[in-house]
């Protein structure tokens, strides 16, 4: 996803002024040896300003700051699942970070007309209970819900969904999905 400004120039032809790229990637973890090194490097490669990340498995509810990135994470002290946002040293107009569990997290970044939202999420798989999964949705509903109207909001994250091959799906996907049936994530 790439958010971007731009504006009329006297040639009639729009001119990017600013461009802001926003990536969505479920690292499984940042213990692992070198996956720091891995996620620099694809951020430098691509220019990427922002990644909405998943399956952290990191310490605690932190800040890492770093030369060129810091990353922001929320996680459960059980140490599984994770979210969190890396984010680019340049990028100036973070405005807040709000953890709000080990599945939930969100940013909120300032542009020029407006403020952006986003939210980065791990849903629960079929397999968790139900009051686990209803926990769940009923948590990022009120994330949902407190983001202004004014601002733009954008949910990003791993949905444990699988969308399979069923004849209402296919304006959306065809039949070219890797699944034959759709789980209930997927609906």
């Amino acid at each position: 996803m790439a958010a971007e400004q731009t504006e009329w120039n006297q040639s009639r032809q729009w001119k990017r002024i600013n461009e802001m790229r926003i990536v969505n990637w479920n690292v499984h973890t940042l213990y692992r040896v070198g996956a720091m090194n891995e996620l620099v490097k694809e951020m430098g490669k691509y220019k990427i300003d922002i990644y909405a990340l998943q399956d952290i498995v990191a310490r605690e509810r932190n800040c890492d700051k770093k030369k060129n990135y810091m990353i922001l994470y929320s996680v459960h002290d059980e140490r599984e699942f994770g979210t969190g946002f890396y984010i680019s040293r340049h990028m100036h107009n973070l405005l807040d970070f709000a953890p709000v569990s080990e599945r939930i997290c969100k940013i909120k970044v300032k542009l020029t007309y407006y403020n952006l939202t986003l939210i980065s999420t791990h849903a629960p798989t079929e397999e968790k209970l139900e009051v686990v999964k209803e926990e769940f949705y009923s948590s990022l509903e009120k994330v949902c819900v407190a983001v202004p109207n004014d601002d733009m909001k954008t949910l990003l994250g791993n949905f444990s969904a699988k969308v399979g091959k069923e004849s209402y799906l296919y304006p959306a996907c065809g039949g070219y999905s890797l699944h034959n049936k759709t789980n209930d994530n997927g609906k």
